[in-house]
């Protein structure tokens, strides 16, 4: 039925943040399943390939404050303002950061408001314990802070040191997500800085503190920038307001279109079969002057990975991984038809040498062009009467850091240092703690358990 490149996978690894369904309606034994088998589809999906689940609870928010010049200071800040009563109205557990103590104050919000209103300066505050902290737990959490991380004794301010990338770089692994939002101020006076609004939070959550605390600001304030580190590579994704850029051939059959928002997947179907796919798209693949594509053309179009400026990651490299549903699949529609337990399947076959990205176009681009494989000629595709349904992953194979000559991002955590010793230098603790954070490969988005971007599913004739 395969080749021998066909291969065995476990299902639970294969888990993706969003997916799409594609159908392809042929008539005869060789059609693809019929219009009420695949309504299962996105049950299906759900058993075999559930949405990462967040380890945060959702119920309860920590707020750490460093008593510190930057948040006594902050009352008449149009940002602060802006963004306080989200902080309040979330009902968090107050810790008041005072040097070394760090202590539980209240987690009611009306004493929580007084707090917040009589802030005075506590020198040495040890923030580096606070985030481990916060780290360590499992509750979303917003620290206010200058990030200024003073010590007594010959390390004095730390000046470069990367008091926080170990933490960071926890988080992340954890597959959490780290806001910090940046607001230039005036200390006393006379010191430029930036007061920190750090949420710690993880965007698998339904209406997480970070969406709050978004909403809250809204389009009033400005002079402020975001940073966003995590390593979930779908996070950038972006579609073509034409999405999905189908080849006229294939015969896209929008009435049996789906959508996310409706169905929880992407259906599309397309009026043909894997042999003519072949001819359209390969074999005798001609562009719009009738002349050859030397590499055929385009099976779908319309999918970008856009990294800005705020994202921890660009995504440099992406491939195509597609495995077999069919048999799966219909030993799940017959559970399902016999009232049985519904079970996920244990492993799908992996098929090869069927799909693949254009490199060139995503290099230039950032677009996610998916095309047949120049190997492809059916052979790893059900050929016994079967349809085939398939799971077209787009994986992550290769991420840089993006705080390293981002101009519009990275001074925003770096600061002159107000240390007589260090006049006229900038501490870049801050800077430092996310850089080095960033390019330890072992949160690169390439070497998460979970490296897809997106999902395709594509249910087809057979050949």
């Amino acid at each position: 039925m395969f080749k021998s490149i066909v291969q065995t996978v476990a299902a639970g690894a294969l888990t993706a943040g969003l997916c799409v369904v594609a159908l392809s309606s042929c008539s005869g034994p060789a059609s693809p399943f019929d219009g009420e088998s695949i309504k299962k589809l996105p049950e299906f999906v759900g058993l075999n390939f559930p949405a990462e689940a967040a380890a945060l609870r959702s119920d309860s928010i920590d707020l750490y404050v460093d008593y510190s010049t930057c948040v006594a200071e902050a009352s008449g800040s149009p940002f602060y303002q802006a963004v306080q009563p989200a902080i309040i109205d979330a009902a968090p557990t107050f810790y008041s950061i005072k040097g070394n103590a760090i202590t539980k104050e209240t987690d009611d919000k009306q004493q929580i408001f007084a707090l917040l209103r009589t802030i005075k300066e506590v020198n040495n505050a040890d923030l580096k314990t606070a985030v481990q902290n916060i780290v360590n737990g499992d509750r979303q959490a917003i620290l206010l802070t200058d990030a200024e991380y003073f010590m007594k004794g010959v390390t004095g301010d730390n000046l470069n040191n990367p008091y926080l990338a170990d933490h960071f770089r926890n988080w992340m692994s954890k597959g959490n997500d780290l806001y910090i939002y940046c607001e230039p101020y005036i200390e006393s006076g006379k010191f430029s800085k930036y007061r920190y609004y750090m949420i710690f939070t993880d965007d698998r959550i339904a209406d997480n503190f970070h969406d709050r605390f978004r909403k809250s600001l809204g389009s009033a304030v400005s002079g402020y920038k975001m940073y966003h580190l995590s390593n979930k590579p779908y996070e950038t994704l972006a579609f073509d307001s034409s999405y999905p850029i189908v080849d006229q051939n294939l015969s896209l059959n929008t009435d049996s279109r789906m959508t996310p928002a409706k169905d929880g997947v992407d259906m599309q179907e397309y009026m043909t079969d894997w042999k003519n796919i072949n001819k359209y798209l390969l074999a005798e693949a001609v562009n719009a002057m009738g002349n050859p594509v030397p590499g055929g053309l385009p099976l779908l179009r319309g999918i970008y990975l856009k990294a800005s400026p705020s994202d921890a990651y660009k995504v440099t490299g992406v491939d195509v991984k597609v495995y077999q549903l069919t048999p799966a699949y219909m030993q799940y529609l017959d559970s399902v038809q016999a009232n049985g337990s519904l079970l996920p399947a244990e492993a799908f076959d992996e098929v090869r040498d069927l799909l693949t990205i254009n490199k060139k176009v995503f290099d230039e681009s950032g677009e996610i062009m998916l095309q047949l494989d120049e190997k492809m000629d059916g052979t790893t595709l059900l050929a016994d009467g079967n349809p085939n349904l398939l799971k077209v992953d787009f994986v992550v194979t290769d991420a840089v850091e993006n705080l390293s000559g981002n101009d519009d991002m990275a001074g925003m955590f770096k600061w002159q240092s107000i240390q007589s010793a260090n006049e006229g230098r900038f501490n870049t603790s801050l800077y430092e703690s996310i850089r080095q954070a960033l390019i330890n490969d072992s949160v690169n988005p390439r070497n998460r358990k979970n490296n897809v971007i997106y999902t395709i599913y594509l249910n087809t004739c057979n050949l």
